[in-house]
């Protein structure tokens, strides 16, 4: 079950995954995922449609975020280690 928050915020989830963590974000929020796995960005992609939540995902190693500074307002790392 989704949690609204009641505002409206642009997050960054590393090493997304799937994308099972989005559906935790308010209904309102922009979310960036990124992954170094194309495959895992697939699912991702196809999560976002299915909760209709706005956002993208892109292939990227998130050891080198390749966005400018205050792009996000959250950052999210759920499974990263």
């Amino acid at each position: 079950m989704a949690t609204t928050l009641g505002f409206s915020l642009v997050g960054i989830a590393v090493a997304c995954g799937t994308g099972k963590n989005f559906r935790y974000l308010p209904s309102s929020s922009e979310v960036v995922g990124s992954d170094i796995s194309d495959e895992m960005l697939t699912y991702a992609r196809n999560e976002l449609d299915r909760i209709e939540l706005d956002g993208a995902v892109h292939q990227m190693d998130d050891q080198a975020l390749d966005f400018t500074d205050d792009t996000f307002d959250t950052f999210i790392s759920s499974f990263s280690t």
